[in-house]
């Protein structure tokens, strides 16, 4: 996914794509969240991302 890219995730509300971490592969996303706990509670979760914007461009 392109820096830049608009998402509106399930559930989460829209993000902007920020970081695209090395481990990351396949139909997967990372989502940042404010603290690990609020990670750890969240977990791992099957959601439906919709693209809003591609920026087309990774710089």
């Amino acid at each position: 996914m392109p820096f830049g890219t608009r998402v509106d995730i399930e559930g989460v509300g829209i993000r902007t794509c920020t970081d695209r971490g090395g481990r990351i592969k396949g139909r997967k996303i990372d989502v940042y969240m404010a603290s690990k706990t609020d990670a750890l509670a969240f977990g791992r979760r099957k959601l439906r991302v919709t693209i809003l914007s591609d920026k087309g461009a990774d710089d």
